[in-house]
Order: C-alpha cells, then structure tokens, then sequence
C-alpha cells in the first residue's frame, strides 16, 4: 500500500492500482512524485470487536462446482456459518435486498442474481463477475464501516 498525505486526510491505495494508473496516465511527470514507500493498511474497527482493514471483504462463491446458483438464503446462512454474522439487511447499492424488518420471505427462495435483477429492475451486464454486496448484522447495526460480501457470479 502506498500513503498519499493529503491536505486533511490520508488515503492508502494498493501500489499495483498506482502501477495500473501510471501506465495509463499521459502526463507521467506529475505521477513520479507519488511517494513510494509502503505502508500499512488503516484498521478500522469493525463488526462485533472485529477488526477491518479498508481493503477486507467478504468472499462468497454464487456457484461450486457447477451447482446451482446460492439463494437468498443460502447467502445469509453461509454469513452465518464462516464469519460467525447474523445478517440482518443486504443492500446492493441503493437497493434494499433484503431486511429482517421488511417483508421479504418470498426472496429468500430466490437466486441472488434473481432478487438483484428483480429489486434494480435491471440485467446485471454480462461482463459482471462479482456482485458487491453490503450487509449491516445484528450484531452491530450501527458500525458503518463493514466489508462488502464480494459475491462471485461465474
């Protein structure tokens, strides 16, 4: 990770986005005086005691082995099972997937994809492969510093 001091804050982006962004950049003068040295990830507290680092997620295969796709549910009981998290809301983007408060039994049954495509109203773009996915947990419902579940499609 690569520290770059701002006026009031400090941002940590990952030395390979910078590599990513230098080869793209057409003025590469301005982007030499980005400092080089490496530094150490924020740790930001997190989900029941749990410590974060910003660049953490949850990891979530949609399909193993050439299964069907996880439900709904299947996604909740997983959280369940690997992290030790009750999850008590989904979120994708805007767009509530699903939350303990609200009636949202019938989504439980469907694919994840399926209740993305039917709460957006649109098609998740066929180049898509991971779907990221917030979730806030009973646990802690008011930290607002959580990992995303990255959610693989394929």
């Amino acid at each position: 990770m690569v520290l770059l001091h701002g006026h009031e804050q400090h941002i940590y982006i990952p030395k390979r986005w910078l590599l990513w962004l230098y080869s793209l950049s057409a003025d590469k003068a301005s982007l030499h005086r980005l400092p080089g040295r490496l530094e150490k990830a924020v740790v930001v507290p997190g989900v029941a005691g749990r410590e974060f680092t910003l660049w953490d997620d949850f990891p979530v295969e949609g399909r193993r082995d050439a299964q069907q796709e996880m439900t709904l549910e299947g996604l909740l009981i997983h959280m369940k099972t690997e992290y030790n998290l009750q999850v008590s809301g989904l979120y994708y983007g805007p767009a509530v997937l699903y939350s303990v408060t609200s009636e949202h039994k019938d989504r439980l049954r469907q694919s994840v994809s399926d209740v993305v495509r039917m709460v957006t109203k649109s098609e998740i773009p066929p180049h898509t492969r991971i779907l990221e996915i917030y979730a806030s947990f009973a646990e802690d419902e008011d930290c607002e510093r959580v990992p995303p579940i990255r959610y693989l499609l394929q």
